[in-house]
């Protein structure tokens, strides 16, 4: 049951967010990047707690799992952001938003599209295996 309730808490808090961030920029209003990050971050927190605490792990899964969820989150909701104002899943930038771009797009930028990726899905898998090896 903590499970479910780590999953669903996972995808309240990822819709709250988008629709958050849907409804800045389609009123082009600032997004405060930096901020958000960390309320987003603490409001993510019950769900890896959920969900480690279903599993019974160590507190090095905990931390294990909070980087797993954070790349998992990051490449969902950059991609479903992008989807539903319209750009490409792998698109990273403002667009001209108001506030200008996020740290993390500035980053993506560097990296490229192939590094974007790599990141992403890399974080995703290494996390996802090192949880269920240790």
């Amino acid at each position: 049951m903590l499970l479910i309730i780590g999953i669903i808490w996972f995808l309240v808090v990822m819709g709250a967010d988008l629709y958050s961030d849907y409804e800045k920029w389609l009123n082009q209003r600032v997004v405060k990047h930096t901020l958000e990050a960390w309320e987003r971050s603490i409001f993510l927190l019950p769900s890896i707690v959920f969900i480690c605490f279903h599993f019974d792990v160590s507190i090095w899964k905990y931390i294990d799992f909070a980087i797993f969820e954070a790349f998992l989150y990051w490449m969902f909701f950059d991609g479903i952001y992008n989807k539903i104002r319209g750009f490409d899943w792998w698109f990273f930038g403002s667009f001209g938003d108001p506030g200008g771009d996020a740290k993390l797009d500035i980053f993506q930028k560097k990296l490229g599209l192939t590094g974007t990726k790599i990141l992403k899905f890399g974080g995703v898998i290494i996390t996802l295996i090192l949880f269920i090896t240790l």
